[in-house]
């Protein structure tokens, strides 16, 4: 027989882990720690891929429309031709343009102004924070103009890929990047914007948007 005490010290030595088993469980606790985390991780990084897509998309959407306002308000008045030109400078993939509109009381910056809705407006690409292209709206009051006064400025949309304006012509049925009545107001503009990279193609802009503006405004002719 073997005795009481023998037994029990037998029985700890036979339940005790061994180094190697020690080592082993280490390692798969480690890896299992390994894969939470890369999980945890793509889920954060997703999270955040899609809250900044959505912001770009926001952001696309409040800059077309506060492009579309400007346009479909823009003015023309024969006896001012100063104040009121309509300045469109063509570029690939970025142009400018500048124009008076009577701007509504839900545009962007109109509380800035009071009273005056008669504003000259100027829509151009600005490199911003981190060499990005940003898409830039500036205002002055139309009387002011001319005078040296500092500018309502604000970013519209961030790391711009493109914009474009476009302009219908008749004659040749299509849309022309050329506009170059400045005694006029167009008719139908063509308005395309990109933001972002694409994940795939960084070359082609993450977020594309396009919005036809067919634009009421009549030049007012002087009257004797």
């Amino acid at each position: 027989m073997v005795p009481e005490g023998c037994r029990m010290k037998i029985d700890l030595k036979q339940r005790a882990f061994t180094l190697i088993e020690v080592l082993i469980s280490m390692a798969l606790f480690g890896m299992v720690m390994a894969s939470v985390y890369a999980c945890w991780s793509s889920v954060i990084k997703g999270t955040r891929v899609g809250l900044q897509a959505a912001t770009d998309a926001q952001r696309g959407r409040i800059a077309l429309h506060t492009v579309e306002q400007a346009l479909v308000t823009a003015q023309f008045f024969n006896d001012n031709y100063q104040y009121y030109a309509f300045n469109a400078e063509p570029g690939d993939p970025f142009c400018a343009v500048q124009m008076t509109s009577r701007l509504p009381d839900s545009f962007l910056g109109s509380g800035y102004f009071g009273k005056e809705v008669m504003r000259r407006v100027t829509f151009t690409i600005e490199r911003g924070d981190f060499n990005q292209n940003n898409l830039v709206m500036t205002q002055v009051p139309l009387l002011d103009a001319s005078e040296a006064q500092d500018p309502y400025k604000i970013v519209l949309a961030r790391d711009v890929t493109r914009f474009s304006l476009e302009y219908w012509c008749p004659g040749d049925k299509d849309f022309t990047s050329e506009f170059l009545y400045t005694n006029k107001v167009p008719k139908l503009v063509r308005v395309t914007l990109g933001i972002g990279h694409d994940s795939n193609n960084s070359s082609r802009p993450g977020q594309f948007m396009v919005r036809l503006v067919n634009i009421p405004s009549e030049v007012v002719m002087t009257r004797f």
